[in-house]
């Protein structure tokens, strides 16, 4: 499982959502984007990726 930790909370994408059957639909592409914004700093990015993904699916909460 893919777990990103940020703020204090668990992420996990969520591998029935991201099948990899479309183009950049992979679990692993996805993973890489979010440690992307980690290792360049872009904070604001993430959150926006994280919140869009709690609310349309794609990533869950697994400890807060």
């Amino acid at each position: 499982m893919k777990e990103i930790n940020y703020k204090g909370n668990i992420y996990q994408l969520d591998k029935e959502y991201w099948k990899g059957d479309l183009l950049n639909d992979s679990i692993e592409f996805q993973y890489e984007q979010l440690e992307y914004c980690i290792e360049t700093g872009d904070f604001q990015t993430l959150e926006n990726r994280i919140n869009n993904m709690l609310k349309w699916g794609g990533i869950k909460i697994i400890k807060k």
